[in-house]
């Protein structure tokens, strides 16, 4: 699936990740050996995805070398462009550019968005006829998670740096400008979650 120039893979998170396992290097699956069992399955689907995209990405085995930031964002040294990872209950997707950067977030639709919503939706946004729509408050969550991702900027306020000025639900597109850019989006609806996939 292409959205703006990024390639997206979505895959659903196998119940049981020992067929996952398979697929790793013996580095990954002692990494893996040592993470909470939730964390583990969701860490293991998406390197497992990684290397079923190897050859179409044309990515050596150093490009699959992971630096973590301190947000704990994978970053990719090896590679042009860039890759961005993202996963949720259900769910793991990858999103990959040749150019330039992208960052893609999946979330469950019945995630409680609105406990959090003062966080990351400004009075403005509030007033978008598209906030009426009950998946307003995922869509600008993922939105601002995948932006917050392609940018790789420390430090970023959800409200005030990244403010969404579209979401166009029938065209599966959503604006958000930040520190004077204009970054688009594009939005795929999954079965219960929703996906938002930004390129910088």
């Amino acid at each position: 699936m292409n959205l703006n120039a990024i390639d997206v893979v979505v895959r659903e998170i196998p119940t049981d990740d020992s067929t996952l396992f398979a697929g790793l290097s013996d580095e990954e699956r002692t990494y893996a050996s040592q993470l909470a069992a939730g964390r583990r399955r969701e860490w293991v689907a998406w390197r497992a995805l990684l290397h079923e995209q190897t050859g179409r990405w044309a990515l050596s085995e150093s490009a699959l070398r992971v630096v973590y930031a301190k947000s704990g964002e994978p970053i990719f040294e090896g590679i042009e462009g860039s890759i961005s990872v993202t996963h949720s209950r259900r769910y793991v997707a990858l999103a990959r550019t040749c150019e330039g950067r992208c960052g893609v977030d999946i979330e469950q639709l019945d995630r409680n968005f609105e406990r959090i919503e003062n966080k990351y939706i400004s009075d403005t946004e509030r007033t978008l006829t598209s906030a009426a729509d009950q998946r307003f408050r995922a869509v600008v969550w993922c939105a601002k998670e995948a932006a917050y991702k392609c940018l790789r900027r420390s430090g970023v306020d959800l409200r005030r740096d990244l403010r969404i000025t579209e979401v166009d639900f029938e065209g599966g597109r959503v604006q958000i400008e930040a520190f004077d850019r204009l970054l688009e989006g594009s939005i795929r609806w999954l079965d219960g979650a929703v996906l938002v996939a930004v390129r910088a």
